[in-house]
């Protein structure tokens, strides 16, 4: 499993992390779809594979295997993950719009119960 997440890092394929940035050994424990620092249990394949994250890492960018920001080349996992985070800020914009209204209408509510204590006193002062 690590060694094909490695064969879909270096080949600029991958599924489940973004293809930009740097070559880690996390990076190729997240490709595999594992827990976290799990492939560190693995010597053999860590010992294996640091030499080949150094020479990656220290090859010119190669801009070919960047897609661009353009949405019809994103994997549906990118696409899922932008939705999300769209679906995100929209719900914290409506919890704030809410807290928002929430702050109105308890002011109002104030003064509202504000002037109905005021015509009590003037309709108790008026039988008077």
């Amino acid at each position: 499993m690590f060694h094909q997440a490695l064969k879909r890092l270096l080949s600029g394929t991958p599924t489940r992390v973004k293809v930009t940035g740097k070559l880690t050994l996390n990076k190729i424990n997240n490709e595999a779809g594992l827990r976290h620092s799990y492939i560190y249990k693995f010597d053999s394949f860590v010992e294996y594979a640091n030499p080949i994250i150094e020479k990656f890492n220290e090859e010119p960018i190669n801009d070919d295997i960047i897609p661009p920001s353009n949405s019809d080349n994103l994997t549906e996992l990118e696409k899922l993950r932008q939705e999300l985070k769209h679906e995100k800020k929209l719900k914290n914009e409506y919890r704030l719009d809410k807290k928002d209204l929430q702050k109105r209408f308890d002011l109002l509510e104030e003064k509202y119960q504000n002037v109905v204590y005021q015509l009590f006193l003037l309709q108790n002062s008026d039988s008077n």
